[in-house]
């Protein structure tokens, strides 16, 4: 499990680092690499100019695992400043998961 979780983090302090570089990308969660260890290897994100759906398949394209909604955690995304009807489009790392798949998604022309 530690061995897990050590790369996880290691995919987050790739991924979060560059995310938070684009422009109008809002990242939602814990984006303080010290407390990585406190946080999932899946990212919300929004970016201006884009929907969550469209942001999400302008990823999909890329090959990125990706979705968008609420994911059933309605006060969490209230407690972010979301209204109910609002969403995000969500990023997962799952442990097969390659460093160059992070370079992919922290490229901030998705058009």
């Amino acid at each position: 499990m530690a061995t897990i979780q050590h790369y996880e983090r290691h995919l987050s302090e790739q991924l979060i680092p560059g995310l938070l570089d684009i422009p109008g990308l809002k990242l939602y969660g814990i984006t303080d690499p010290h407390r990585f260890a406190w946080r999932t290897p899946t990212v919300a994100i929004r970016l201006d100019g884009f929907t969550p759906l469209e942001l999400a398949n302008a990823l999909a394209d890329r090959g990125i695992y990706t979705w968008n909604g609420n994911f059933y955690a309605l006060s969490l995304t209230e407690n972010w400043g979301l209204k109910p009807v609002e969403d995000f489009c969500e990023l997962d790392l799952p442990t097969t998961t390659r460093s160059k798949k992070c370079t992919a998604c922290c490229t901030p022309s998705m058009r």
